[in-house]
């Protein structure tokens, strides 16, 4: 496990988003060996792509023991020993909110998921799922009666599920499934300690989704600034743009198809980045996986791993230019479909390590559209290809 993995669960832990007993369990997990993969100094025609198919085998077994990790995460967080049967009760809640402005949804939930999505109509509606273990349903009632709070203020929304400590351990759950109207605008402040959070078809000028233990899915939609951080999970986005995109992960991969932003930054721990779409600037940085770019038109793009193949395409327009330089520590590095270029440097005929190229597209300097793509690895192959 690396320093930086063992400074988030500190602080996750620091935050109070889990205890320091659930720190050492995530610790002690994080701290089984992974399956490690070392390419070869010299590339030999004919067994690199072998390779490549053994580094994605490697990757699948990574992010399925990832996965794996994530569902004994959870019952780490939901308790221990079951207590008879598991009850379901539901609770609904409706009303009607200040006919303009934006809506303030803010809902927290210490073992539970959480999910945003729209409809056609003026009011909200908010479903609460509450989850236990009990010998009876009497008592799953009583000791589920005040496990949340629920506020409602103009166009304010707030759900507080109350902390495990306050119920011992009974494996509770609290999940929060809220609608509001498609036509109107929605700040989103979603947090949860464990469970999946999902926002679809809703619209604001930002969403703040953050989850130490699960999923987060986030489709169909424009915010300006969208902030998206689990510590074990996958982040999906699609079909979503706007000005700036913060997504991070420590354990799973970070997807984005159709979307178009100002500002992309995706950092992942341990998992690919797949990256689908328009974006002015990029960073995208893993450090063990795979990066997949798809882009269109010009920007700035600055993409990082330090095990792991890096496959780019870029769809030109005719009068787009663009830069690239692109080094490997260990792996061939390919580029196609730029013509009429000037070559800075061309070290991709190494044996050994550092291979290099830079070149440009002629008159890149006076040009009124240019890209620029910077990608490296320490290990594994770049491909570039422009379209």
């Amino acid at each position: 496990m690396s320093k930086e993995e063992k400074m988030l669960i500190l602080e996750m832990v620091k935050e109070g988003k889990i205890t320091p007993e659930q720190g050492v369990e995530l610790l002690n997990a994080l701290g089984e060996p992974k399956p490690s993969f070392k390419a070869p100094l010299i590339s030999v025609p004919g067994i690199s792509d072998d390779l490549g198919d053994k580094e994605e085998q490697i990757e699948e077994l990574v992010e399925s023991r990832a996965e794996s990790l994530a569902e004994r995460i959870s019952s780490m967080f939901a308790g221990g020993v079951s207590r008879g049967p598991r009850f379901e009760l539901l609770e609904e809640f409706e009303g009607e909110l200040d006919p303009e402005g934006e809506i303030e949804v803010n809902l927290h939930s210490t073992n539970g998921a959480i999910e945003v999505r729209s409809w056609d109509k003026a009011g909200y509606h908010l479903e609460v799922l509450k989850k236990v273990n009990a010998r009876t349903e009497e008592e799953a009632k009583r000791i589920l009666e005040g496990c949340f709070e629920f506020s409602h203020k103009g166009s304010v929304l707030t759900g507080v599920a109350k902390g495990r400590q306050s119920f011992g351990n009974r494996n509770l759950s609290v999940d929060f499934i809220l609608t509001i109207p498609a036509d109107r605008s929605g700040a989103l402040n979603l947090h949860s300690a464990n469970g999946r959070i999902t926002v679809e078809d809703v619209s604001g000028p930002h969403l703040i989704a953050k989850t130490a233990n699960g999923r987060i899915e986030v489709s169909n939609g424009q915010f300006e600034t969208l902030e998206l951080n689990t510590a074990n999970g996958r982040i999906v986005i699609e079909n979503v743009s706007g000005k700036k995109c913060t997504a991070e992960t420590m354990n799973g991969r970070i997807e984005a198809e159709d979307c178009r932003f100002d500002d992309v930054e995706m950092t992942d721990m341990n998992g690919r980045i797949e990256y689908q779409g328009e974006s002015r600037n990029m960073m995208a940085k893993t450090m063990n996986g795979r990066i997949v770019a798809e882009l269109t038109g010009t920007g700035n793009w600055n993409l990082k791993t330090s095990n792991g193949p890096i496959e780019v395409k870029i769809h030109k327009g005719e009068a787009d230019f663009y830069e690239v330089d692109l080094s490997s520590n260990n792996g061939a590095i390919d580029v196609g479909g730029l013509d009429d270029v000037d070559v800075i440097i061309d070290e991709r005929r190494k044996h050994l390590h550092n291979r290099r190229y830079k070149a440009c597209s002629k008159g890149f300097a006076e040009a009124d559209s240019k890209g620029s793509l910077k990608a490296s690895t320490s290990s594994g192959r770049i491909s570039v290809e422009f379209l």
